[in-house]
């Protein structure tokens, strides 16, 4: 499910920092947050799968970062 939702979307880079405190990625276009804040709401929600619990391999790797 990650690897298709990754494949499928294209995550543009924004022009602004992500506005979750601490983090200075930049955003993904057309959102607030960085690549790995935005996976992590969809996870929160339920519409991605979460990430397995250990160490984190592709297609979670970038989550680690």
């Amino acid at each position: 499910m990650m690897e298709d939702y990754l494949a499928k979307n294209t995550f543009e880079p924004g022009d602004k920092s992500c506005k979750v405190a601490g983090c200075q990625q930049a955003t993904i276009r057309f959102s607030g947050v960085c690549k790995a804040h935005h996976i992590e709401q969809l996870q929160h929600f339920g519409i991605l799968s979460k990430p397995p619990p250990g160490r984190l391999f592709t297609p979670y790797d970038f989550l680690a970062s």
